[in-house]
């Protein structure tokens, strides 16, 4: 598992620091982010990148087959974990339509730098490039990382899912 504080990323084997913390106090009052597997954990959000190729269409479908959607990444600066040198090309949730720079939640974008002439986009080296949907390339997806919050008076993990908190309370009796 991974975990992203708001100031510190850090991987944490979260049964193991609960084993050692019977109360949870270590955690009181902190909040802790979750990514799947092979995913990375970054400011709420979860991202996986592909190391294989497919169309846009492909990689959108292989980010929907994940509970997730192509990447928006609005703010392309804001990436630390994709190197700023790369030569690489990554599909994100950005398309034109209707005459329009769209991203896939709706909302409408500047235009990325025009090179193809070409209905889909990328994102290389923090630029914003349109690039022809048929040509493969590697893809980012995203999704809301789960939120683990500890209750700073009672101690109880409050878990967090797309804004809902959710608080489960086990009482475990060993019988001998």
């Amino acid at each position: 598992m991974c975990s992203n504080k708001a100031s510190n990323q850090i991987g944490v084997n979260l049964p193991d620091k609960l084993g050692r913390q019977q109360t949870g106090e270590i955690y009181r009052g902190q909040a802790l982010e979750f990514c799947p597997e092979e995913w990375r954990p970054w400011k709420g959000k979860c991202y996986f990148v592909s190391k294989e190729k497919k169309d846009w269409i492909s990689s959108l479908r292989d980010c929907v087959s994940r509970d997730s959607h192509l990447a928006l990444l609005k703010n392309t600066t804001d990436l630390g974990f994709i190197s700023n040198s790369t030569k690489e090309q990554y599909w994100i949730g950005l398309n034109f339509t209707n005459n329009t720079w769209i991203w896939l939640d709706g909302t409408k974008s500047r235009a990325p730098e025009i090179r193809h002439n070409s209905s889909c986009a990328v994102i290389s080296a923090n630029r914003l490039l349109d690039w022809n949907c048929d040509y493969t390339n590697r893809w980012i997806c995203e999704k809301v990382a789960v939120q683990l919050h500890f209750d700073p008076e009672h101690n109880l993990p409050v878990t967090m899912t797309n804004g809902r908190k959710h608080t489960v309370i086990i009482n475990d009796k060993v019988q001998p």
